[in-house]
């Protein structure tokens, strides 16, 4: 900070030069008041709103957080519309009718993380759901044996999208479209054949009935199958080398090929677990 040499009267009085032997008085120039202030006017007159929405939805975490706030924004109209929204009761059947549609959720979203999208799950629950029916009530089929059959049926059905989207390499979107309207025949025509019969030859089976209606410490049996099971899957995602893969190929197919990743098989693999999760939200669904 630089000083100013002012000389005194007396010294100029007794002819002595300003630089001379008169005794100078140094004064410092006055310090800038408000700088903080300042700042801090010119730091909020930048902000907007715009500005401060554009950066939050740019960080990555916004992902998860944003349709977590709208669905409690929900939750929280609903309980302030209906009666005994919160109640433990409801809660409970509520949790156990989403668990059986949260299952279909997950192999959608094993799909979508992959880059690509199945139209045909919900047909494929169908043709589930009516498998696990008319093997054990209608051909009296041991239970062991009818849990894998309807996976194996779920496998059958993605393998055909498999085949079609991730070796063939034909269109997601219209690929499913097609084998939706496939699979949702051949299910409508089942059920129109075989309804009556299956429920003229219901059976009783306590698993079946836990799978469907049973608790443990009053939480539904298909809900925390679904907890699981999701939880296995953020694991397989986020920690595994197929997961990392699966991931390269959602974001950027040209470049996780030319990265040496498999993504033909890759892409069929999806297809044929998002089958077998469909197939299960099926086992669930007929029980």
């Amino acid at each position: 900070m630089a000083e100013t040499s002012i000389s005194t009267p007396a010294a100029q009085g007794r002819g002595q030069s300003p630089a001379g032997v008169g005794r100078s008085v140094f004064v410092r120039p006055p310090r800038r008041r408000g700088r903080l202030r300042e700042a801090l006017r010119v730091r909020f007159r930048d902000l907007s709103l715009q500005l401060l929405l554009s950066d939050l939805l740019s960080k990555r975490w916004m992902e998860a957080v944003f349709p977590f706030l709208i669905m409690v924004g929900l939750v929280v109209f609903f309980a302030l519309k209906i009666d005994n929204y919160l109640s433990a009761y409801n809660i409970r059947e509520t949790a156990r009718v989403f668990g059986e549609f949260g299952f279909v959720a997950l192999a959608m979203a094993l799909v979508v993380i992959s880059g690509g999208i199945d139209l045909s799950l919900g047909a494929t629950f169908a043709l589930a759901n009516f498998t696990t029916l008319f093997l054990f009530h209608y051909l009296s089929w041991p239970l062991p044996a009818v849990l894998p059959t309807v996976l194996a049926v779920g496998a059958l059905a993605g393998a055909v999208n498999g085949v079609l989207i991730g070796l063939l390499r034909t269109r997601a979107f219209l690929t499913t479209l097609v084998t939706m309207i496939v699979f949702r025949a051949i299910s409508d025509l089942l059920y129109k054949s075989y309804s009556a019969p299956i429920v003229m030859n219901m059976r009783d089976s306590a698993v079946l009935d836990f799978l469907g209606d049973g608790d443990v410490f009053a939480i539904p049996a298909n809900v925390l199958a679904l907890a699981a099971l999701a939880l296995a899957g953020h694991l397989f995602v986020t920690r595994t080398r197929p997961g990392w893969h699966l991931t390269a190929i959602g974001g950027a197919r040209r470049t996780a090929r030319h990265a040496g990743i498999g993504v033909r098989g890759a892409v069929f693999r999806v297809y044929v677990a998002a089958g077998m999760i469909t197939a299960l939200a099926g086992i669930f669904y007929a029980a």
